[in-house]
C-alpha cells in the first residue's frame, strides 16, 4: 500500500538570494572589505590612474558575478531544504 502526499510549495529563491546579496554588499559585508583593501593597495602603489580604474572595475565586476552566483546557489539549496523539511513534516503527521 502506498500513500501519496501532494503539496503545493514555492521555492522562494529570489527573496533568499536578495537577502544574501544585500548582506554581502552591506557595510560589514565582503564588498566593503574588498573596497577598503583595494583603496589601501592602490594608495601605496605607483599605478597610473587609468590602470587603477581598470583594475578596480575588473575586480568589482568579478566580485559581483561571484557574489550573485554564490547567493543564487545558496538560495536554491536553502529553499530546497525548506521544501524538503515541509514534506518530511507532512509525512510524519
Amino acid at each position: 500500500m502506498s500513500i501519496t502526499i501532494q503539496m503545493e510549495t514555492a521555492l522562494d529563491v529570489v527573496t533568499k538570494q536578495k537577502a544574501l546579496v544585500q548582506e554581502a554588499l552591506g557595510p560589514d559585508g565582503a564588498y566593503a572589505r574588498l573596497k577598503e583593501n583595494l583603496e589601501m593597495l592602490y594608495e601605496n602603489a605607483d599605478i597610473k590612474a587609468q590602470d587603477k580604474a581598470t583594475a578596480i572595475a575588473n575586480g568589482l565586476s568579478q566580485f559581483m558575478v561571484s557574489v550573485t552566483n554564490a547567493a543564487m546557489t545558496t538560495g536554491l539549496q536553502w529553499a530546497d531544504k525548506e521544501k524538503e523539511l515541509v514534506l518530511q513534516k507532512a509525512e510524519m503527521e
